[in-house]
């Protein structure tokens, strides 16, 4: 008659639970501590600290030839069952466990990030310390979800694994300077590596030179001052007007020395609506925003009049480039393209779609066809769609380069003669054959409060994030003024605390006078 053998299962964790119910249903005999003296197999919990008693206590209990399995065995813990009689194994010596096990230690890990963030994983910059198993299973659990992976490890092996996988790579030296560009960082390195010297230099690293604006910190920074400085001498040789830019292959944030509006922008605070539109037109916005070249329409759609690269990348512009760029000027170390689609800024349409038809149609597309109509929400639709002709259902497919460049001439011709840009908002003037509603390709918030021809109006949130304001026929003045949500909250509190600053100052003045006089 075959012998069952006995095991002794250590430990009260569902790891421990689960191993001795499948021990159990595999016909071996299968208890706990008090199964010690009979057990042929003991399991130890992981780690070995994690028993209830001391290992030298556990393992005197067992028979002399038992086998015992534990994980991250130390030298200490072999000592002591080698003086017990009990063969010691370290299961996490076996690399298929070690695989295994990488598994649950990247899902606990990203239900960590989905509990504890307040945003969303997909679109978010995540920094992947160490490309071991465990670094592995959660980098391409992560890039699945949609987070933008960078995986920092020394060995150039790992990093060349993690690339090959389309992870980002970089080397583990240069943690301190990258650790300022994520949002998150997982350690998977069985080390502190994350140091406080580590987290002081990376924080003073964002504040002197993530500020300024750079590219991620795999790219080079060689020459990021002398773009910086030439952005400088470039802002008083463009064309004057309230326009934005677009960039090509040159450093994050050169719009802010040029004091325009960029469409490259790296930043980790958004107004909430751009999280939506660009999303739905195909564009990743994390910390940074980086639409593609390839999309040319979004370029008409916001105001994109002039596009600057350095004259190394003209050539890759210039074969990258739709027909909608021509040269205009070179100056200050920067060569200079014009959008021959350009919309100035506030411009009516003639159709509108709804929200239900929009997301219906291709994200590749969408830009198009937003040159081509308004979108409204079903419930705007009921209310606005009347100034408006549905577009017909035909139309919705026609979005090639030569009809966005006839969508581009048409709201051309129904745009604003005057916008200007101010520190309260901003003011466009426009004339309008008929009633309509005005678009503008502003971020929508609550903050903002609309005034056509000096009366407050209505505004009208538009294409998943942008704006609108309905406008009689005729000659219209149109003012966005901006006050942040609490702004006059905070102006109270402000002044409160000015008050009794200067009474708690004043006081102790005078205590300290009385004392004197005393």
């Amino acid at each position: 008659m075959r012998q069952t053998k006995r095991f002794a299962v250590v430990g009260s964790d569902a790891r421990q639970a689960a191993a001795g119910r499948a021990l159990a249903r595999a016909g071996y005999t299968v208890g706990g501590v008090q199964q010690l003296p009979q057990a042929d197999c003991i399991l130890l919990p992981l780690p070995l600290e994690q028993a209830d008693l001391p290992l030298a206590q556990l393992l005197g209990m067992a028979k002399p030839g038992a086998l015992a399995l534990g994980g991250k065995v130390t030298d200490s813990a072999r000592t002591i069952a080698r003086a017990a009689g009990v063969e010691l194994v370290d299961y996490f010596a076996r690399p298929e466990l070690t695989v295994y096990n990488a598994i649950p230690t990247a899902e606990g890990c990203i239900g960590i990030l989905l509990e504890r963030r307040s945003r969303t994983l997909w679109g978010a910059a995540v920094l992947v310390l160490g490309f071991g198993p465990v670094g592995q299973a959660l980098g391409a659990r992560l890039a699945a979800l949609g987070v933008n992976v960078t995986v920092c490890a020394r060995r150039a092996e790992q990093r060349a694994l993690a690339e090959s996988l389309g992870l980002r790579g970089a080397e583990l030296a240069r943690l301190a300077a990258l650790a300022p560009a994520f949002d998150t960082v997982v350690n998977t390195i069985p080390a502190p590596v994350l140091t406080a010297a580590v987290l002081a230099f990376a924080f003073l690293f964002s504040v002197v030179h993530i500020g300024i604006g750079k590219f991620g910190q795999w790219y080079t920074d060689s020459d990021l001052v002398k773009q910086d400085t030439n952005a400088l001498l470039l802002k008083n040789d463009l064309p004057e007007g309230d326009y934005r830019i677009d960039t090509y292959k040159i450093h994050d944030n050169i719009g802010m020395w040029l004091d325009k509006s960029c469409l490259q922008y790296f930043g980790s605070t958004a107004a909430p609506s751009i999280l939506s539109f660009y999303p739905a037109l195909g564009v990743k916005r994390d910390v940074r925003s980086e639409p593609e070249l390839s999309n040319y329409a979004l370029r008409g759609l916001l105001s994109v009049e002039y596009l600057i690269t350095t004259p190394e990348k003209q050539t890759d512009f210039e074969n990258e480039a739709d027909d909608g760029w021509e040269y205009a000027f070179a100056k200050d170390g920067y060569a200079v393209y014009r959008n021959t689609n350009y919309v100035p800024m506030g411009f009516a349409y003639d159709y509108y779609l709804t929200q239900t038809e929009y997301e219906e149609t291709a994200k590749a597309t969408r830009a198009n066809l937003l040159m081509r109509a308004l979108v409204l929400t079903d419930e705007d639709a009921a209310v606005y769609g009347k100034y408006l002709t549905h577009l017909p259902e035909g139309r919705r497919e026609e979005l090639y380069y030569e009809s966005y460049v006839q969508d581009c001439r048409e709201r051309r011709a129904t745009a604003a003669s005057v916008f200007q840009m101010n520190n309260s908002g901003f003011h466009a003037e426009i004339t309008l054959e008929k009633e309509n509603l005005v678009f503008f390709s502003v971020p929508y918030d609550d903050g903002f409060t609309a005034y056509v021809n000096g009366q407050e109006a209505d505004i009208v949130e538009v294409d998943e994030g942008l704006m609108a304001v309905l406008c009689p026929a005729g000659e219209n003045s149109i003012d966005f003024v901006y006050q942040p949500d609490g702004i006059r909250l905070s102006r109270a509190l402000t002044l409160g605390g000015i008050v009794v600053w200067l009474a708690y100052t004043a006081y102790f003045v005078w205590r300290k006078r009385r004392t004197k006089r005393a």
